[in-house]
């Protein structure tokens, strides 16, 4: 069995009030048999992330060695208003209406 690569990504909260239940889970990807090669199951939780900070370094696995890693990477949080919200790939955070839970 190889050895899956990782990349260690960070989340920085860009607004002026704290988030909460941060989440960040990498997007599986598939090796060249087709088979799931890392990303979901590594999974890093922060219970809250002050306005300016970012969260401590995240290795996340996979074979994203042509892709960005902005882009297999997906993060969910709740704002200041106990808004959930939930970025997948490198698209901006969207709102989550459901209240089942985030993944």
């Amino acid at each position: 069995m190889k050895d899956i690569p990782r990349k260690r990504v960070t989340i920085r909260n860009h607004s002026d009030k704290p988030v909460f239940t941060v989440r960040i889970y990498g997007i599986p990807t598939k090796d060249g048999d087709g088979r799931a090669n890392g990303g979901a199951d590594a999974e890093y939780k922060q219970a809250v992330l002050s306005p300016g900070d970012a969260t401590d370094p995240h290795a996340v696995g996979g074979d994203y060695s042509s892709t960005p890693i902005a882009e297999v990477v997906n993060f969910s949080f709740t704002d200041a208003h106990g808004r959930r919200w939930r970025r997948k790939g490198g698209g901006q955070p969207k709102r989550v209406l459901e209240t089942g839970p985030l993944s």
